[in-house]
């Protein structure tokens, strides 16, 4: 989809709903640091915890204690890829977010991990955000179910655009995941390949709170953290939640991450 046509859909939006954050509860205002930035990102009918990088940025800005608003009605003009979230800060536009917030308030939440451990984060972060999250891209386009879900949140479109805006959304979904390659694979195929991430990251969780055993969770936990909820906390069954769910370690993970950085909202799904 050009940039054009997504500007013009994340305006007709803003014009029928607030696109607003709902506010962070008083004890996140109370804990934060003076630190004003503003997150850019797609928050359609507040359910971006559905999106694995929106929710991935929001959590490290709450784990790394940094406050910030977030705004729903952004420019893609900006978007340094032409992509979202993205940071605003007093007028400078970002988007490599976490070596920024590392290199400005010195904050490493892997200093105490060894360099192995330090490469086999790094690969599971390129498991996740390079395999793993094609797969629910496709579930949530591509599939009759994901679909079905994926149109209600646009319900508020008004109705003579909207089925336009979905099919070139959903086209655009499925050349990128055919060019990526995973497009070309059965539904079959693709369960099984979800299953190996999923095995791999309950293995490397293991029965440790946190992974790599850490007293504190470090960066990798708030990766896998995003994208496991953005998984389960869709509101239907379908094979890919299944796989998770049947992997308690990561459920019992996701719910002890959510319950510390975003304890308003609900984290005691079964």
């Amino acid at each position: 989809m050009e940039k054009e046509q997504i500007q013009y859909f994340v305006n007709k939006v803003s014009e029928f709903i607030d696109l607003y954050d709902k506010p962070i509860k008083r004890k996140w205002i109370l804990s934060f640091p003076k630190y004003p930035m503003t997150i850019l990102q797609f928050y359609v009918f507040r359910i971006f915890i559905c999106f694995s990088f929106c929710l991935k940025l929001e959590a490290y800005l709450r784990f790394a204690s940094l406050k910030y608003t977030v705004v729903s009605k952004p420019n893609f003009n900006l978007a340094p890829k032409g992509k979202l979230p993205f940071i605003e800060r007093n007028g400078e536009i970002l988007d490599f977010h976490y070596h920024w917030i590392n290199d400005q308030i010195e904050f490493d939440p892997d200093s105490n991990l060894v360099s192995d451990e330090k490469a086999i984060a790094l690969a599971t972060k390129r498991l996740l955000e390079d395999h793993l999250y094609f797969i629910i891209m496709k579930q949530r386009w591509l599939t009759k179910d994901g679909y079905n879900f994926t149109k209600t949140c646009f319900k508020d479109i008004p109705w003579y655009c909207r089925s336009c805006i979905l099919s070139k959304i959903k086209k655009n979904v499925q050349n990128t995941l055919h060019l990526q390659g995973l497009g070309r694979f059965s539904d079959d195929e693709l369960y099984e390949l979800a299953n190996e991430d999923i095995k791999c990251l309950s293995s490397l969780l293991g029965e440790s709170e946190y992974v790599f055993g850490t007293q504190e969770p470090t960066s990798l936990d708030i990766y896998i953290f995003s994208f496991i909820a953005s998984i389960i906390q869709l509101p239907y069954d379908y094979p890919l939640k299944t796989l998770v769910m049947n992997k308690r370690n990561l459920v019992n993970h996701c719910k002890r991450i959510g319950h510390l950085y975003f304890q308003e909202y609900d984290w005691d799904f079964e």
